[in-house]
């Protein structure tokens, strides 16, 4: 006839060895939210199990030592690996190497602590009961209590944090951590039964853990639910006006914000859905992007027969090992964005047409009759003609300019290689050509390359052309130089009058105000394509003439010569 003794044995050693297949599944899945802590809970009810039946069956100190030192640290390795389980699924902390190592570090000190008891009776007393039936330690000291206070501790905040989830998640999320929570209940029963209820000659709370075990992989893998930890839902999702929609690995609706669910017109169980059901209105919209890991793009939709634009962000939601747990998708619209860039460009257009070609043709003609006039008339009169002539030449050239900046609008913008100092030579051999009155020294190298877009031969221009026609200098002077190191910079100085003041404070704020005005494009035209270059500009004016520094930071060195 089999003993109490040895049944029982054999039923705490079955306790431990059937939580371990479990670890297969947890391993395997290792880098879904709460595996890490799950491990721990398994192996420490393991070693807790093996260690009962340890001390049921054993006769000897030696092994009665090693099942009390198991019997330590099983308990102590369950309860924190419950703790990380339920932190990292709620978004609390992640499992880091720190976290783990400390953990073990506290359960190393004590079990050598165990083991060198006889030095200090810090875990038990010197006193060991030994009988024919069981060996039994006496007197626990404040190591052991400390084991058992750090355990209650990780299982007290394991509830804390997990009851916390469950009154702020909802749906799937609240299901699944009252399962977790929930699997503390079958210890806890068995240990309250036999403390209060039923007399037994063992403790089976650890019988109870095996169970518990189950229930945790249940809930963690039979589903397969939410492979995505929210952190900061109600701050980041929720208050945001911008459609915000999480997606699993299985394409599941994870999580979702008001605007995203009010844009599809979702109302019901939308978690765990089908992100092809929840995109369900715009389905030509979903299956462009259903495959795609990282997404920037714009898209249109319909909602209440209503046209919207959006900028769509998809990006992947990764593990701190680097897993792709799911997708984020965002879509911030930009209806009203869009619908103001359509207004300009239509601005732009009948400006354009306007400026370019009736203004242009009228003052074409007032400059032609006030000419012959001026020929025509003398005295006050013929200078009011000539007065007139010289504004319909600046009005003609500003629109000449403006029409050079919607040119320049239209070029292509993608970088290409120029060569600067030929660009430099060209162009002041125009000028000259035009203005023999003005003296122009020249000081470039052979050749300069530089890898900039095709616009900036524009700024080349308005810079020689400005220092020319503006300078009313006696003896006018334009000097341009050009050098390569350590990256091209082009200077180009005059003897002039200088830039007004309220014109520079223009171009250094970027915009006009009422009291603050540009009285040209063409120095707007300079600032505006080497900002589109990536490089710098820099004005020095005064009373002694203009100089203007252009910085490109960005050639090809290998061209140089």
């Amino acid at each position: 006839m089999v003993s109490e003794r040895l049944l029982l044995t054999a039923v705490f050693m079955l306790g431990g060895v059937v939580p371990l297949p479990l670890l297969k599944p947890a391993l395997a899945n290792r880098e879904k939210p709460g595996s890490t802590g799950f491990i721990f809970v398994l192996l420490g009810i393991s070693a807790w199990s093996f260690a009962d039946a340890g001390l049921t069956y054993a006769t000897t100190l030696g092994p009665a030592q090693i099942a009390f030192a198991l019997r330590m640290a099983g308990p102590l390795i369950a309860a924190s690996g419950f703790f990380i389980l339920v932190a990292e699924y709620t978004g609390v902390l992640e499992p880091t190497r720190v976290l783990l190592r400390s953990v073990l570090a506290l359960a190393v000190a004590i079990q050598i602590l165990i083991w060198t008891n006889p030095l200090h009776n810090l875990v038990y007393g010197p006193e060991v009961s030994l009988t024919a039936e069981t060996i039994r330690f006496e007197k626990m000291g404040p190591v052991w209590v400390l084991n058992t206070i750090v355990s209650h501790g990780f299982n007290v905040l394991a509830f804390l944090l997990g009851s916390r989830e469950v009154v702020q998640s909802s749906e799937i999320r609240r299901q699944q951590m009252i399962a977790v929570l929930g699997a503390a209940i079958p210890p806890l029963a068995l240990n309250v039964l036999s403390q209060f209820w039923v007399s037994l000659s063992f403790d089976p709370t650890v019988l109870g853990f095996v169970v518990t075990a189950f229930i945790m992989a249940g809930a963690l893998y039979g589903g397969n639910f939410l492979d995505i930890v929210p952190v900061g839902r109600k701050q980041a999702i929720e208050t945001m006006g911008d459609p915000v929609v999480m997606v699993d690995n299985e394409r599941r609706i994870v999580d979702s914000n008001p605007a995203a669910r009010s844009l599809v017109d979702e109302h019901g169980n939308w978690q765990g859905k089908p992100a092809a059901d929840f995109f369900a209105p715009f389905t030509e919209q979903f299956e462009r992007f259903s495959d795609a890991e990282d997404v920037t793009a714009e898209i249109s939709v319909t909602s209440d027969g209503q046209k919207r634009h959006f900028d769509l962000d998809i990006s992947p939601i990764r593990s701190p090992q680097g897993q792709v747990r799911g997708r984020v998708v965002v879509l911030r619209e930009i209806t009203a964005i869009k619908k103001r860039e359509s207004e300009l460009d239509l601005m732009r257009q009948v400006q354009s047409r306007v400026l370019r070609h009736n203004i242009s043709n009228e003052m074409q003609t007032i400059r032609g009759i006030n000419e012959m006039l001026a020929n025509e008339l003398t005295g006050r009169k013929g200078e009011l003609a000539e007065k007139t002539v010289r504004a319909s030449d600046a009005l003609i050239q500003t629109s000449e300019k403006a029409r050079t900046v919607e040119r320049l609008l239209e070029r292509e913008r993608s970088p290409i290689s120029v060569d600067l100092a030929a660009v430099v030579r060209d162009t002041v051999k125009t000028y000259r050509l035009q203005n023999p009155e003005v003296a122009f020294t020249v000081d470039v190298p052979a050749e300069c390359v530089v890898k900039t877009i095709p616009a900036i031969e524009t700024v080349v221009d308005n810079l020689v052309e400005n220092a020319t026609i503006h300078n009313d200098d006696p003896s006018p002077e334009v000097t341009v130089t050009l050098t390569k190191r350590p990256a091209p910079v082009l200077v180009v100085r005059d003897n002039g009058p200088g830039i007004p003041a309220h014109e520079l404070d223009v171009l250094l704020s970027g915009e006009e105000t009422q009291l603050s005005h540009g009285s040209g494009m063409g120095l707007w035209v300079v600032q505006w394509v080497v900002d589109q270059a990536g490089g710098t500009i820099k004005y020095d004016s005064g009373k002694a003439g203009t100089s203007v520094t252009v910085r490109f930071d960005q050639y090809e060195a290998g061209s140089q010569k």
